[in-house]
């Protein structure tokens, strides 16, 4: 109990500083906490999405001129592959959609709304009624770039012009993004036969694998299949491909890159609490040498002396460490809308409470490490 009290003493004589320093350790937590459970979760949303959306691990949209029957048949008697199917859609190898005074350049994969096979299971929402012969439902992702539902969308392609209404938007793992060099659209039967009479048909060879890697060698051996067996080098040339593990980098990376920025920031800070606690262990010894020998003249031992100082720390640490934590939970679901915006997929934080104890654990045992070594050197000298 006497070691309590004059830990508590110690904290109201220097109240100032220990808010200043509790506030420190308290953004330090906030940041730590926020970026681990991003970096964590970027690739495990994409998991949860891809499954949940019933999204095929391989797609390969080819030509009607490149695809070849064998092709399909390769990658659907593969070893690696666990379910498979083969469908018509309209692919535009450089699709342009005008943006901001510039055009986005991308290529473009429409399937139709009204046929269901093997794959995808898209929810779509904001759903707007518009005339069948202009409907067109589009990646949740180009909402952050300015469009709703209702708005006219213009695709170019080939020195051709062809508008549309956005009816609605849906979510996807596969061509969903920018970043994956290829987006994919969703178009009612008879605006399909429309563009499919101008355009043509593609054929788009889907698959799925146990697992991402073996759905990366799945990807590798076909295409190494494709090129040995292609009539000429021009027709192994896809409109759009991918496979899941290749996705699921280029749906994490932005997350990747925030929760980095993030705990560069909470590293930064939690260097100048170090510094501070250093400091202020360092200056508050030096004109408190005449308490810690009165101290020990009262009978207090040298460890006892040294829990005053490492128990200060360890409470101001701890307070701040559980706010920090506490706010974390009010402010991941911030950060998981705009990740929403970026990816056009639900961002959901869970089970995040072991990484949360990590950083507490971790916040507690740093301090009491640091705030531990320079009284017991200052004692031992004052003891000499």
């Amino acid at each position: 109990m006497k070691i309590w009290r004059l830990t508590l003493f110690n904290l109201k004589k220097r109240k100032g500083t220990s808010v200043s320093l509790l506030l420190l350790i308290f953004i330090a937590t906030l940041f730590l906490c926020i970026g681990l459970n991003i970096m964590t979760g970027a690739r495990n949303i994409y998991k949860i999405n891809h499954t949940a959306l019933n999204e095929p691990d391989n797609c390969y949209i080819c030509s009607q001129s490149m695809f070849r029957k064998e092709y399909y048949e390769f990658l659907k008697n593969n070893e690696l592959t666990e379910k498979s199917e083969c469908i018509r859609v309209i692919g535009m190898t450089e699709g342009e959609i005008p943006y901001d005074g510039g055009t986005i350049e991308i290529a473009l994969m429409f399937q139709n709304y009204d046929e269901q096979g093997k794959f995808f299971s898209p929810v779509f929402t904001d759903l707007t009624e518009v005339s069948a012969e202009k409907a067109i439902y589009a990646p949740e992702t180009l909402r952050q770039y300015g469009f709703a539902s209702g708005d006219m969308l213009t695709i170019g392609y080939k020195g051709n012009q062809y508008k549309f209404q956005i009816a609605g938007f849906f979510q996807t793992t596969c061509f969903g993004i920018i970043h994956t060099g290829g987006l994919r659209f969703y178009l009612p039967q008879e605006n399909y036969e429309g563009l499919k009479q101008e355009i043509g048909e593609c054929y788009a060879m889907l698959a799925s694998a146990e697992s991402y890697k073996n759905s990366y060698e799945l990807d590798m051996e076909l295409k190494d299949y494709i090129r040995k067996n292609a009539d000429s080098i021009t027709k192994t040339e896809m409109v759009i491909w991918g496979n899941a593990l290749e996705c699921e980098g280029a749906y994490s990376y932005m997350g990747i890159i925030m929760a980095a920025i993030l705990l560069g920031f909470s590293v930064i800070i939690t260097i100048i609490c170090l510094l501070v606690i250093r400091f202020r262990i360092h200056n508050t010894i030096e004109t408190s040498m005449v308490q810690i020998g009165t101290l020990q003249a009262l009978g207090f031992k040298a460890g006892e002396v040294i829990s005053v100082y490492v128990l200060e720390y360890v409470l101001i640490s701890t307070v701040g460490a559980l706010a920090g934590i506490s706010a974390n939970y009010m402010v991941l679901p911030v950060f998981g809308k705009a990740l929403e915006g970026i990816y056009g997929l639900s961002w959901k934080f869970f089970g995040h409470l072991e990484k949360d104890v990590c950083c507490l654990l971790f916040c507690i045992l740093l301090s009491a490490v640091l705030s531990f070594f320079p009284p017991e050197g200052y004692i031992v000298m004052h003891r000499s």
